[in-house]
């Protein structure tokens, strides 16, 4: 599993630090997206044995809130990104988000310790924080190596 955060130092070194922070911000701003739409208006469950709070109306919040805060971080890093790529960065980070979290979930479920702390209120300890960027920055290491030249 740790093998998978590689990929964080290995997209800063071959397309630089703006694309560590589009894919770090993006991802952690899709969970917040994702906690407060879910909060507000979820009612579908996506996988009520693994992560039984996690609703599709929140996977679509984070979808959102995910590629709004890519394309605002480009443009605040004066970053010169085609609009498709900005939209697909986006809507990896969201998905890889929800999947890094359910893949959490299933260990923590495993390991009989269903909440990791409260480090961050109403989002758990740091490796709520971190299970986001689990698959993320492999995912868009991926995507920015094959797609964007």
């Amino acid at each position: 599993m740790g093998g998978l955060f590689s990929y964080a130092g290995l997209l800063l070194r071959r397309n630089g630090f703006e694309y560590w922070v589009l894919v770090a911000v993006s991802s952690w701003i899709g969970d917040t997206g994702a906690l407060l739409v879910g909060r507000f208006f979820g009612r579908h469950k996506v996988a009520p044995l693994i992560s039984p709070k996690k609703t599709w109306e929140g996977v679509g919040g984070s979808l959102v809130t995910s590629v709004l805060a890519v394309q605002a971080l480009v443009a605040l890093m004066g970053m010169e990104l085609a609009t498709q790529h900005v939209l697909v960065i986006g809507v990896i980070s969201s998905a890889a988000s929800v999947f890094g979290d359910l893949f959490e979930s299933i260990i923590k479920r495993a390991a009989k310790a269903s909440d990791s702390g409260t480090f961050f209120p109403g989002h758990g300890g740091m490796l709520d924080r971190l299970d986001s960027l689990l698959l993320a920055f492999p995912c868009v290491y991926g995507y920015a190596g094959l797609c964007i030249k």
